[in-house]
């Protein structure tokens, strides 16, 4: 082969060199690029913290289901004790006619 074309595919050799170095060198930018992400992301303290309150929205959904059924049971004794006391207000009201009734 003459030094001609021996010097040409040389330095076909370092370009591609050169070349093969630039792709390993943007690589591994984007790798790191990639590990960085969730530190990059402005919401990340945001998602920490939603993952966080998975136990606590658990315990205070079980509260509020807790106190829905009080609420439903005292609801029903306020209803009874009303239709007691309108029919107590009608005995008292029957009663004081009945007293102050003129003969």
């Amino acid at each position: 082969m003459p030094p001609d074309d021996i010097r040409a595919i040389m330095d076909k050799l370092v370009a591609l060199d050169a070349k093969i170095d630039d792709l390993q060198d943007r690589a591994a930018r984007t790798e790191t690029m990639i590990e960085t992400e969730a530190l990059r992301c402005p919401h990340r303290e945001d998602i920490a913290r939603g993952r966080n309150n998975v136990k606590r929205m658990d315990k205070i959904e079980g509260a509020v289901e807790a106190n829905s059924h009080m609420i439903q049971t005292m609801q029903v004794k306020i209803a009874s004790w009303a239709g007691f006391a309108s029919m107590a207000s009608v005995a008292v009201a029957e009663l004081i006619k009945y007293v102050f009734a003129t003969p």
